[in-house]
C-alpha cells in the first residue's frame, strides 16, 4: 500500500509485460473481480541492481483486502 496516497496500492508481478498485453490482462481482470472498478498501471522499480516489474492499483478506499482478489487474478492469468 502507498503510505502518501491511501487509494494507491503496489504488487509485484514475475514478468515484464507490454502495454498492450498488459491492457488486454486487464480488461480480464477487471471482468472476473469482485472489484470492478479501479485503474491500473504498470511500474517497476529497481532493488539491489535487478529490475521488479509492478503492477500499480487506483481505487477508492484502497486496502489489503481489496487489493487481494486483483492480485490474485493477475498472477493467475500470467502464469
Amino acid at each position: 500500500m502507498d503510505t502518501v496516497n491511501p487509494n494507491v496500492g503496489f504488487f509485484e508481478i514475475p514478468k515484464y509485460t507490454n502495454w498492450a498485453d498488459f491492457k488486454a490482462l486487464t480488461t480480464k481482470v477487471k471482468y472476473e473481480t469482485s472489484i470492478l472498478f479501479f485503474d491500473a498501471a504498470t511500474g517497476y522499480l529497481f532493488e539491489n541492481q535487478q529490475l521488479i516489474d509492478l503492477v500499480r492499483i487506483y481505487k477508492d478506499q484502497m486496502s489489503p483486502e481489496r487489493i487481494a482478489p486483483i492480485r490474485e487474478r493477475y498472477l493467475k492469468l500470467l502464469d
